[in-house]
């Protein structure tokens, strides 16, 4: 949801193959800032995402886990 454009379309994901010119394959999005952002596999390219929308904060401990669940719970089932 944080990767889009101006118009909220998602912005988009190259695979780039090896070419003569330039013998590195991977995958590359551009950034709202215009500056490139490229990984060797699409998953590392969406952890490399992930950690700058979210400051690379990556909290997998229980207790969090726990609790964002257990908010999730309540938004879900909330008695009116």
């Amino acid at each position: 949801m944080s990767h889009v454009t101006v118009e909220g379309e998602p912005r988009s994901i190259n695979h780039h193959e090896a070419t003569p010119g330039n013998p590195k394959d991977y995958y590359v999005t551009k950034m709202p800032d215009g500056k490139k952002m490229k990984a060797v596999t699409y998953e590392g390219l969406i952890d490399k995402l992930y950690a700058h929308y979210t400051n690379g904060i990556k909290d997998y401990t229980v207790e969090s886990i726990f609790n964002a669940a257990l908010f999730e719970k309540q938004a879900l089932y909330e008695v009116l």
